[in-house]
């Protein structure tokens, strides 16, 4: 959805993400047992959509880098067993890893980008 709006609509970053992101969170409130894990759960993946969006724009549209670090970050969750890891909000642990891959990746993204000589963030923001 996000491609749609950004790539092809030519919508700003901000708003091409934001109803895809508030749905992704949605679709991931069940995984709370009350209402203040629920809106975690929701703040976690809203929070992850936008990075994953951005990812996806960083990496000129390439889906594959989307799936694979969605992948190796459940993968990880899967293989691991870290507390917190049944729910998207996880406990401590598991989102210091979550945030440690993270930057790894944005790191790495910015770097390949830098080196190439080319901006990281070379698209309309906040263009509607």
């Amino acid at each position: 959805m996000f491609g749609l709006f950004f790539r092809y609509a030519k919508v700003g970053f901000v708003w091409a993400t934001l109803l895809p992101a508030v749905l992704f969170g949605f679709a991931h409130i069940y995984q709370g047992y009350d209402l203040v894990s629920s809106l975690a759960a929701f703040g976690v993946t809203f929070i992850g959509a936008l990075y994953f969006s951005w990812m996806y724009a960083a990496w000129t549209f390439n889906l594959w880098v989307v799936f694979g670090l969605h992948f190796l970050m459940n993968a990880a969750w899967v293989i691991f067993n870290v507390e917190g890891t049944e729910v998207a909000a996880g406990g401590f642990i598991s989102n210091i890893v979550r945030v440690a891959s993270i930057a790894l990746a944005i790191g790495i993204t910015i770097y390949y980008h830098k080196k190439k000589g080319e901006r990281v963030f070379d698209y309309p923001v906040w263009s509607f």
